[in-house]
């Protein structure tokens, strides 16, 4: 196998049109042999730096490090390849490695079961998973391809991509695809049953298939909240109900059943291939700061790279991403007014998202005047079509439902 990983790393260096697929296909443990770990951590890094991968820079960098035989063995497994077949190659050997990694592990997985301990199902189906190939999609740059995609944007019907509130969507208009939607609050201001009062209505009018990123709650708290929007109910009467047979489950499984929801702890370049893979176009992640970062960098540039790196899966698969974001403890309690330069404090926030709307809860701040009991506020701070605006919406602490007040009232 130690050809195998050497012709990758050749093909990478040599060939940079196929380093994404190299990159989206190879982790930092794909590499059984330490020279081949160390060459494609400094690929990457080059990579990333956006700075030069060729074989003089690659081998003056490592100098010391490797020797210059190994160089020439990686050299050397691309001998007698034709250009328009190194694409094939390239996959063929990925596919080699992956194969043999993943089988390890689904037999380590099935050994566990031999010795009496419960297998799990979704672990293996994750090790089938990671055995796949995936391929970089090549993307057409010419002008023509370009205009074409103008006109097909200007006669497209509009997306049916909204929020539910009626003052924010005239503002926005229809999202469109490759847009992020960012909701940005403090703990306890209702983020999550933000997105899920948005999911649920989308559900009403698009087709467009949709995935749910619960990054901190079970699957189980997250389809509890749903159905207590659904059927308008607490979770104690939700209970309560079941208990008693008295609750018809069907019209809630018909409504939510194109709906995928997931609940481990992903990076963002996981969540894209899952995005893929199931064909996701509405995408909602709860929440930024919890998106998994193993790269021991600190939590402002985690955060920044995090959000680099949605905005590229919102555009490079064309897909509508709404974005959760934590403000940090250190800011004003969970009743302060949220505004834009808040974002700043979450890495790339401002700048990479095209739309971010705040939420605080001004009933929280002790002494607050009754009027704001059941109530919180939204605001739409950044805008890329245009005007902000802020609304008061009316949630009903029991189920979370929010109603946006001037519309409740007229």
């Amino acid at each position: 196998m130690i050809d195998t990983e050497r012709a990758i790393l050749a093909i990478a260096i040599q060939c940079p049109e196929h380093m994404e697929t190299v990159l989206m296909n190879c982790d930092d443990g794909f590499f059984k042999w330490p020279e081949n770990q160390r060459i494609f951590e400094t690929i990457k890094d080059l990579h990333e730096g956006k700075s030069l991968t060729d074989w003089e820079t690659i081998t003056d960098l490592l100098k010391g490090e490797i020797s210059a035989s190994w160089f020439i063995s990686m050299q050397d497994t691309l001998k007698g390849s034709y250009p328009m077949g190194i694409e094939n190659l390239l996959l063929e050997k990925i596919k080699l490695v992956k194969e043999d990694k993943a089988k390890r592990a689904i037999l380590a997985e099935i050994n566990k079961e031999l010795l009496g301990h419960t297998p799990n199902f979704d672990r293996l189906q994750a090790l089938v998973d990671k055995g796949k190939v995936i391929k970089f999609a090549q993307e057409a740059a010419d002008f023509q391809t370009a205009y074409d995609a103008y006109v097909d944007w200007k006669e497209r019907r509009p997306t049916n991509i909204t929020t539910g509130f009626p003052t924010f969507d005239n503002l926005c208009d229809n999202f469109d695809f490759g847009e992020i939607i960012t909701i940005m609050g403090r703990e306890i201001t209702g983020k999550t049953f933000c997105a899920l009062n948005i999911l649920e209505r989308l559900l009403d009018h698009v087709t467009d298939k949709i995935g749910f990123f619960s990054l901190e709650m079970s699957k189980a708290a997250i389809t509890e909240r749903m159905m207590q929007l659904f059927y308008g109910l607490s979770r104690w009467e939700l209970k309560r109900k079941r208990d008693v047979n008295e609750l018809d489950e069907k019209p809630f499984l018909e409504k939510y059943e194109s709906l995928n929801v997931y609940s481990r702890v992903y990076t963002v370049r996981e969540i894209e291939w899952l995005v893929r893979r199931d064909g996701l176009k509405i995408v909602f992640i709860d929440f930024l700061q919890l998106i998994k970062d193993d790269s021991g960098r600190g939590l402002y540039e985690q955060a920044s790279n995090s959000m680099r790196e949605i905005k590229e899966l919102a555009k490079n698969n064309e897909a509508v991403v709404f974005l959760l974001s934590q403000l940090s403890r250190k800011s004003e309690g969970p009743w302060a007014k949220v505004e834009l330069g808040m974002a700043r404090d979450s890495g790339h926030i401002e700048q990479d998202s095209d739309f971010i709307f705040g939420i605080w809860d001004p009933w929280l701040e002790d002494g607050a005047d009754q009027e704001w009991e059941s109530k919180i506020m939204l605001k739409l701070i950044k805008n890329k079509r245009g005007m902000t605006r802020g609304i008061e919406c009316r949630r009903d602490k029991s189920t979370g439902k929010l109603y946006e007040l001037e519309i409740e009232r007229g």
